[in-house]
């Protein structure tokens, strides 16, 4: 999404070398390439996501990335709804931006029903 590019591009500037980085598609699939597969083992992978809610997301991603062996996993989300977390995750590395409330946002790149999503540089609550 076009939040994750932004947050991504702004983030990877001041990023060091030696981690493996990847993004997530609004669709629950890291379409990893078989390439980026082979990356992975052995190596630290940072997950860059828009937001974090219940953690459903980013358990599915996790069991994903785990059968390419990595070294570690750590997360890394411009926004946290950490009021609506399940337990499953919570022994998982994450690291968080901003902390929202329980709301439904939208603007820079968060969207509804595909509208909405151009609200640069604003995030709104929908409701």
């Amino acid at each position: 999404s076009i939040v994750l590019s932004l947050f991504f591009n702004t983030f990877t500037q001041r990023f060091k070398s030696g981690c493996l980085i990847l993004t997530v598609n609004p669709q629950l699939n890291l379409d990893l390439a078989e390439n980026t597969k082979k990356l992975i083992k052995n190596k630290s992978v940072l997950v860059i996501d828009d937001i974090i809610s219940t953690g459903l997301t980013t358990k599915l991603v996790y069991d994903e990335i785990m059968q390419y062996e990595p070294k570690e996993i750590k997360f890394l989300f411009l926004f946290n709804q950490k009021n609506t977390r399940l337990d499953y995750i919570k022994n998982y590395t994450i690291h968080t931006c901003l902390d929202v409330q329980n709301v439904f946002l939208v603007g820079y790149g968060l969207d509804y029903q595909n509208k909405y999503r151009n609200l640069t540089p604003f995030v709104k609550n929908l409701y």
